[in-house]
């Protein structure tokens, strides 16, 4: 099918009493005259009403000004967010190699335990810190005090999972130490995301209680461990655990390990 015959004038005067029109590319047009065209011919109107303005000694037009504001409105908005995720990336990544210099041990799951500790509102040294006191970041470690007594119960892994967090989080402390360092981290992340650990977790001492004994999170450095729940559990908490009686006991004792301030 060869190309459509341009129309003649008489046709192309009553087209435009109808409010459609022809343009020089040979396509058809509909509407009002005065509209911009897209393509070659509306390269040409441009260029022709800028020589009638020239012809009449009229001066030259200009951008509608509020086009230009909020161009260059958008324009600051997207290079704002572009820098606020640059920033955000270089401080994930300061972070980042920041546990790895202080826990090499830790390269496999770093950057997970950056965004863990973004989550929490929490710093990532805090929770570095905690799983180097627990396990020293050994996903098989034992709390061989417990093991002796009730051998298969004690506690274990990188933030030392007891029985009861096991089979909360849907596992057993039998698969827990046979997982290596990336798998038991993704338990370590359901953990601090329970419930029953508040967030945010605003300081050391809470990421240290959010590990060893949520209950005491807001309740002062000095408060008893296990009071809430019976002298009898005292004793035995402090058993397992000794010469810790109070969230600072363990806090110091915690951070007489710590790599990371």
């Amino acid at each position: 099918m060869g190309p459509r015959p341009r129309p003649g004038p008489s046709e192309q005067r009553a087209r435009q009493r109808e409010g459609a029109y022809a343009c020089r590319d040979g396509t058809r047009q509909v509407g009002d005259r005065r509209r911009w065209w897209s393509g070659r011919a509306g390269v040409r109107h441009v260029h022709a009403r800028r020589a009638r303005r020239r012809a009449r000694g009229e001066p030259p037009m200009k951008p509608n000004a509020l086009l230009v504001v909020g161009g260059l409105a958008l324009l600051g908005i997207g290079t704002l967010v572009v820098a606020s995720a640059a920033m955000g990336t270089d401080d994930d990544d300061g972070d980042v190699k920041a546990v790895v210099r202080a826990y090499p041990s830790s390269a496999p799951v770093a950057s997970r335990l950056v965004k863990l500790a973004r989550t929490l509102g929490a710093r990532p040294a805090w929770i570095a810190n905690v799983i180097q006191f627990e396990s020293r970041w050994n996903p098989q470690a034992v709390n061989q005090r417990v093991e002796a007594q009730a051998p298969g119960t004690g506690a274990s892994g990188l933030v030392q999972f007891t029985t009861g967090t096991a089979a909360q989080l849907g596992t057993s402390l039998a698969k827990i130490r046979a997982m290596g360092m990336v798998e038991q981290f993704g338990l370590v992340e359901r953990y601090f995301l329970l419930d029953r650990i508040p967030k945010p977790l605003a300081t050391q001492a809470d990421v240290f209680m959010a590990v060893f004994y949520p209950r005491a999170i807001g309740r002062g450095p000095d408060w008893l461990l296990g009071s809430d729940r019976g002298l009898e559990y005292v004793a035995k908490l402090q058993a397992d655990n000794p010469g810790i009686k109070t969230p600072a006991d363990y806090t110091r004792k915690a951070l007489a390990s710590a790599r990371m301030g």
